[in-house]
This record gives C-alpha cells, sequence and structure tokens, in this order.
C-alpha cells in the first residue's frame, strides 16, 4: 500500500479550497488508506482558513497548516513539502486546474523514479502567464540544463527521501530559491538531470483555474 501525503498551498483561496478537499478526498480514498492532505494557508486574508478548518473538521485525514503572515509561493510549498510526513508526496495548487484523477498516471510511473512532473499539454493559462513561463523555462535550462518540460506544472510527484536529502540546503523560502531548486518559481525541489534522483512526467490536461485568479505572484512582484 502506497503511504501518500497531499499538499495544496492556498493564498485567499476561499472559492476554491473546499471543493479541492472533497476532490482530493474522493480521489485518494480508493487508493490507499495511508494518506494525509496538508493545506498550507499563507496568510490569506480572506476566508481560506475558516473553510479549512471547517473541512479538516469533517475529514480527519486533513491536516492545516498556517503561516501568520503571507510568506510567497514558494514559502508555501517548502512548508508543505517538509511537514508531510507520508513515503511519497503529490503536489497540486488549490485552483482546481487539474484532473485529480491523473495521479493514477504518476502513481504508475513511481517504480524506479523519485520525481514526477507532469506538464500541461497545451497551457490554458492567460497569455502573460504562458510568456512569463516560457521565459522562466528557458533561463533554468539554460542555466542548468535541461531540467522539465514544464517546471511550473503544479502537479508532482515526489518521494519524501529528496525533500529530506535537501532541506537542509535551501537557503531561500521565496523565488530565489528556483534556479537552484527548480520545479516552477520558488518551489524548492532539485530536477537537475546532474542530480541522482531519476525524473519523468505524462502530459496532462490541464484546465484555467476554476473560480478567482492567481494571488501568490502579486506577493513576488512586491
Amino acid at each position: 500500500m502506497i503511504s501518500l501525503s497531499a499538499v495544496i498551498p492556498a493564498y485567499n483561496e476561499e472559492d476554491n479550497v473546499g471543493e479541492m478537499i472533497e476532490a482530493l478526498a474522493a480521489t485518494l480514498e480508493p487508493i490507499t488508506a495511508d494518506y494525509e492532505i496538508v493545506v498550507v494557508d499563507d496568510g490569506s486574508r480572506d476566508r481560506t482558513a475558516l473553510v479549512m478548518s471547517e473541512y479538516a473538521s469533517r475529514y480527519p485525514r486533513v491536516r492545516l497548516v498556517r503561516h501568520d503572515i503571507n510568506q510567497g509561493y514558494g514559502a508555501a510549498v517548502l512548508t508543505g513539502l517538509t511537514t508531510s510526513v507520508k513515503d511519497w508526496i503529490f503536489f497540486t495548487d488549490a485552483d482546481r486546474q487539474f484532473d485529480l484523477n491523473e495521479v493514477h498516471r504518476l502513481l504508475s510511473l513511481a517504480h524506479g523514479t523519485d520525481l514526477i512532473v507532469g506538464y500541461r499539454a497545451p497551457r490554458r493559462d492567460p497569455f502573460t502567464r504562458r510568456l512569463n513561463g516560457w521565459g522562466w523555462s528557458t533561463l533554468v535550462n539554460t542555466l542548468f540544463g535541461y531540467t522539465a518540460r514544464d517546471i511550473d506544472c503544479a502537479f508532482k510527484l515526489i518521494r519524501r527521501e529528496v525533500v529530506a536529502n535537501i532541506q537542509h540546503r535551501i537557503v531561500s523560502r521565496g523565488r530565489l530559491s528556483a534556479p537552484s531548486f527548480s520545479c516552477s518559481p520558488g518551489e524548492p525541489v532539485i530536477v537537475s538531470p546532474k542530480c541522482r534522483w531519476p525524473v519523468i512526467g505524462p502530459e496532462l490536461q490541464a484546465s484555467r483555474r476554476a473560480r478567482g485568479s492567481a494571488s501568490f505572484c502579486a506577493h513576488f512582484a512586491s
């Protein structure tokens, strides 16, 4: 039986986080009885924390982690990864862009692999976000060699051993951690082929955000 932590960073996601918890629980229950859902509230200014608490009272496998102030996407992801306790960590965003059933495809690739990074085909974000993503991917792959086809894709499966082995090397909790730990901007996970951890990834269907607008990026711009 696989041991699985599902990590969701959330900032001002009151419209999405409840349904996301429900969907994740429904997806993971048939897969394994040994799972947890770790939701990191990055100092949200809306009702995200209240909604999370309400759902946690109904779903005993949900564990809430809160930042008192908004620290940014990288910090929220890092907190989620490093506080997870299961053998594998499934990471995705709270905006419900992905079909969670595709986690089966990631799990099917886990044998002999330590990091599975999905890629969106096609990516359905607004043009400016796609342009920024292309520029970021080009920069990272130019500086560090090919890392992953879609380093911004928030649909990943990571062996917890990888996180445990590198977390002491992380000196930044924000965007600057990305080039050396590059899955996507601010995500503290090494995916360079120069490292010893095998990396593969399947094609995923992605839609636009279910509700609301992206807000972590506003923090990076400040």
